[in-house]
């Protein structure tokens, strides 16, 4: 993870597209982009059955790192969060849910 002072130059870059850290990053960007995006060499785990799905058939001829194991019932049970922190973790699900999943409107004649 970056440093809090490293994270604050970038979003202060991000934000200020005409200062020179902001120029620097658009302009990387576009040698990049010119340049041709380079696959790496290993693809997440996640995006091997979506690719497939999209491939059908088709030889997939590129690798996927291995899917992790899942974390142990042991491990999970010994996971105590403060008191609490379970009803915002919800309340902040539900929050996110309401504001992205579009609601069935009724229609008006």
């Amino acid at each position: 993870m970056l440093p809090q002072e490293h994270r604050d130059a970038f979003i202060a870059a991000i934000r200020d597209p005409d200062s020179e850290a902001g120029r620097e990053l658009l302009e990387f960007a576009k040698e990049n982009e010119e340049a041709g995006a380079i696959l790496p060499a290993v693809l997440p785990w996640w995006e091997n059955s979506e690719i497939k799905d999209k491939l059908d058939e088709e030889e997939d001829e590129l690798e996927y790192a291995e899917e992790p194991e899942s974390v142990s019932e042991e491990v999970m049970m010994g996971i105590t969060p403060p008191e609490g922190v379970g009803r915002k973790l919800v309340h902040n699900a539900l929050a996110i849910w309401f504001v992205h999943v579009p609601l069935p409107y009724p229609q008006q004649d």
